[in-house]
């Protein structure tokens, strides 16, 4: 008897769907690159958590961290420190509907931006803009680098055409006399911070003035003497007036012969 010849049970393929895992990193600067994963791709029907190939690897001088983006993010997920993209949960993949996703995996780290210090410009202060004789200017140097030792000041009085060095002052401090007057007062200051040498100058913003004297609290007064009097007589009390700068008052009759 013959017996009847069965034809062969089909052997049955499991589809994959491919995902396409575009990849994007931004560690930034220095010592950064990524690996593409390798065979991204998960078989249809299989359950949430199923890896998707080799995950991506990114490397730089800091920690990475790796997140996920595009069109079909949704149907994944993605461990922040390893890179790994898993089916998400409730993710149903069938080959037949639809056979490739796009996702962008993006790694990134979080770089240190040291700041160098660099030379900074100082600067010099006057308390004094608008001096006259007998008046003090104090000049104050600063420098935001710090460390300002050394410090030497050059002062000079001059005009257009005229310099004059006050070669006996080389303090911080400079006390004007009438020999200023007219002048611009000048000072420059050679000193030294953390970076080396360094200098500043400044010129007081007005020229030197004479201060007129200044007659007592209520001015010169009606004063009386009684006629025929002798020469020499005193013509009521002295008229007296002080010089702000501190020079000596001298006293003049501009009118009136019998005085």
């Amino acid at each position: 008897m013959r017996f009847p010849r069965l034809s062969a049970r089909p052997w049955v393929a499991a589809a994959t769907v491919a995902v396409a895992a575009a990849i994007l990193v931004t560690v930034g600067v220095g010592n950064t690159h990524a690996t593409e994963p390798t065979n991204p791709q998960i078989a249809e029907n299989s359950p949430a958590g199923t890896s998707a190939g080799t995950p991506l690897t990114a490397t730089s001088s800091g920690d990475v961290t790796y997140t996920l983006s595009g069109a079909d993010a949704e149907q994944f997920t993605i461990d922040a420190a390893t890179g790994e993209l898993t089916l998400a949960d409730g993710a149903s993949l069938d080959f037949e509907t639809k056979n490739s996703y796009d996702v962008t995996i993006t790694a990134t780290s979080d770089l240190t931006v040291n700041v160098t210090n660099a030379d900074d410009f100082g600067d010099m202060v006057l308390d004094n803009n608008t001096p006259a004789p007998g008046e003090t200017i104090n000049a104050t140097v600063t420098d935001p680098d710090g460390g300002i030792h050394n410090i030497t000041y050059r002062w000079t009085r001059s005009l257009p055409g005229d310099s004059q060095l006050l070669s006996d002052v080389t303090g911080s401090s400079y006390v004007v006399t009438s020999d200023d007057i007219g002048y611009y007062i000048h000072v420059s200051a050679l000193y030294s911070d953390i970076f080396g040498f360094a200098s500043v100058s400044r010129r007081t913003t007005h020229k030197v003035e004479n201060d007129p004297p200044q007659f007592a609290e209520g001015g010169i007064k009606r004063r009386a003497v009684d006629e025929n009097s002798p020469a020499g007589t005193l013509v009521g009390t002295p008229v007296v007036a002080t010089d702000p700068n501190g020079e000596t008052v001298t006293y003049s009759i501009t009118s009136g012969a019998n005085f």
